[in-house]
């Protein structure tokens, strides 16, 4: 397994943890964020009882 570090492993770590949420699709750290969908999911993954 590749190391790897900074944006690129905070990316890989989003795409492992929402993999499976409809309509969320992780492409980079900048578009992918931007309608809100993924923020959601992430907190919905980790906290199913505010969403």
């Amino acid at each position: 397994m590749v190391e790897r570090k900074g944006t690129k492993a905070l990316e890989l770590w989003c795409k492992r943890v929402l993999e499976g949420y409809p309509g969320v699709k992780i492409e980079n750290m900048s578009t992918s964020w931007r309608d809100g969908l993924a923020f959601c999911a992430l907190i919905h993954h980790f906290r199913p009882d505010l969403m």
